[in-house]
């Protein structure tokens, strides 16, 4: 299977499926005082492109690569 994100699905731009696995694991009070979580985005810190076009009278792309792999931790707190 193969993914276009051309707008113009032309052919140049194609690339191979993909697949995309993000993570968040959270600890929180039972009245929701705070929270503390961990996350990860993009784990198989897969490459691909989120989108392109085509720049106006060239022949060329514009293409927008996909955020690498990020991880992260959050914590939070109501009052």
């Amino acid at each position: 299977t193969e993914y276009n994100p051309a707008q113009n699905l032309d052919p140049r731009i194609e690339q191979d499926a993909y697949a995309i696995w993000n993570l968040r694991v959270a600890l929180a009070q039972m009245d929701d005082k705070w929270e503390v979580a961990i996350l990860g985005r993009n784990l198989t810190d897969e490459f691909y492109y989120v989108g392109s076009f085509q720049a106006t009278l060239q022949n060329t792309y514009v293409i927008y690569p996909s955020e690498p792999q990020t991880y992260g931790v959050t914590l939070r707190a109501r009052y």
